[in-house]
């Protein structure tokens, strides 16, 4: 396919996850900025990873909601649901070392 193709389909995407979502990816700033007022600071390979997946599930809720009249959204739902058993099992991971170590294993001496 032309590259046209590739931009075409994608502008066919957008605008059908827009009539699902509308503008949800404008939401996710004004959420975070609610649960982290003072900034967030991440530090560490654990760190990026468990922002990275706490992330994903923030954007399975806020797409279940901008859904909630409607019924909800059993795939954001679900997403969701698999996300957090991947942070837990991140967080256990660098609990675990930190229990170990007395440091974040990904953390460098400042």
């Amino acid at each position: 396919m032309k590259p046209q193709k590739y931009l075409n389909i994608a502008a066919e995407t957008y605008d059908a996850k827009s009539k699902v979502y509308g503008d949800n990816y404008k939401m996710i700033g004004k959420v975070l900025e609610a649960l982290f007022p003072d900034g967030l600071k991440l530090k560490g390979e654990d760190d990026f990873n468990r922002f990275h997946l706490f992330l994903l599930s923030l954007v399975k809720k806020t797409r279940y909601a901008v859904n909630f009249d409607d019924g909800g959204h059993e795939d954001s739902v679900l997403d969701d649901i698999v996300y957090l058993a991947m942070l837990q099992e991140v967080d256990a991971d660098a609990n675990a070392t930190f229990k170990t170590s007395g440091k974040k294993k990904d953390n460098k001496d400042d």
